[in-house]
Parts: C-alpha cells; sequence; structure tokens
C-alpha cells in the first residue's frame, strides 16, 4: 500500500533508440484514505500532464523529450515498445517501478494496408485460424 491522503507521482517513459523514441508523460495524484489511486477514478492534481479522471491518461499525456521524434511512428513494425511506469512520492523517491512491453506484430498477426484519399493508415488484425476437417478413409 501506499502512504494514505497523500501526493504521488506516476512517470511514463517511452525510450526506444532504434526508433528514436523518448516520450515521457508526469502525473500527480492523491491517495486515498486506503492508500491507493486509480487513474481512471482518481482525477490528477496541478502539475499534471493531464486533467481530470482517464483511464489511459498516463499513456495518452506522454510527450516527446528533446531528441527524440515528434509522432510514434515506427520504422520497423516488429519492434518490441517497452513502457516503464515509476511511483513517486511526494520527495521524488521512487515507491514502485513496473515495465510493460507492447508489440504490434506477432506471427498471429496480420497487417493490412488501407488509405482514402491522402490518408494512409493501417490495421493489425489477428490472423483467422482454420478448423481443418478430417476426411473419412
Amino acid at each position: 500500500n501506499l502512504p494514505k491522503s497523500s501526493e504521488i507521482a506516476l512517470r511514463t517513459t517511452l525510450v526506444n533508440t532504434e526508433n528514436k523514441f523518448h516520450f515521457e508523460s508526469l502525473n500527480r495524484y492523491r491517495t486515498n484514505v486506503f492508500g491507493s489511486f486509480s487513474s481512471a477514478f482518481s482525477p490528477t492534481l496541478p502539475g499534471s500532464g493531464y486533467t481530470g479522471v482517464h483511464t489511459s491518461g498516463p499513456l495518452w499525456s506522454m510527450r516527446p523529450m528533446e531528441g527524440s521524434r515528434a509522432r510514434l511512428q515506427m520504422e520497423k513494425i516488429d519492434t518490441e515498445l517497452e513502457y516503464q511506469f515509476e511511483l513517486l512520492d511526494s520527495n521524488n523517491d521512487l515507491l514502485a517501478l513496473e515495465k510493460m512491453t507492447k508489440v504490434f506484430m506477432t506471427p498471429d498477426i496480420q497487417r493490412t494496408g488501407i488509405s482514402s484519399g491522402n490518408i494512409q493508415g493501417a490495421l493489425f488484425v489477428p490472423k483467422v485460424k482454420r478448423k481443418t476437417e478430417k476426411r473419412k478413409a
């Protein structure tokens, strides 16, 4: 558990040297009387990367740091992205650290290019596994 009714900060970082990414967000919250918080229920405090309550706020509020590409646009789509989440107390001392890996392409995902006029994009869809029928001899 975290300190009860105290200010904490969640720093979210994405660094990938291959794609020249360095994105970061810092969001502040107040823990409840039980020593917990959730970005889905706890409003941010002043000085945060976003205002209000949002489950994915720590991710979509990340901003490019100096030397980073401005957009999260990948050169190689099969590259894994490692996100780091640091929970800090009001003195910026580390309370907890967690990492999460995001992958777009795996052997069971099919990438399909789409375009409409000048707009281009891609869909990443799970490959359909076809049932094989057993034939009687």
